[in-house]
């Protein structure tokens, strides 16, 4: 095993002790799901446990109803903010 190797080995162990976040924003339809699956993939493979969340389907589990759209999230929103509770 050379040095190289063992720098990215313990890296893995070593660097990656608190919780992050990595949140993706942008249009509709151009990636964002598909890129943070891949990437929970991959740092589930080289040890770092991950998960993927996508608030979209939050809303709609916590919504039933069609007027609760993007206004859900609104900090002005109280009935919205009563069910993120």
């Amino acid at each position: 095993m050379n040095l190289f190797s063992f720098l990215i080995l313990d890296s893995t162990q070593e660097q990656v002790r608190v919780p992050n976040v990595i949140a993706l924003a942008g249009l509709p339809a151009r990636g964002k799901t598909y890129i943070s699956h891949k990437l929970c993939r991959y740092l589930n493979w080289i040890g770092i446990k991950t998960k993927a969340f996508n608030v979209g389907d939050y809303r709609r589990k916590v919504c039933s109803t069609e007027d609760c759209e993007s206004q859900f999230f609104s900090p002005y929103n109280k009935l919205g903010a009563k069910m993120r509770e």
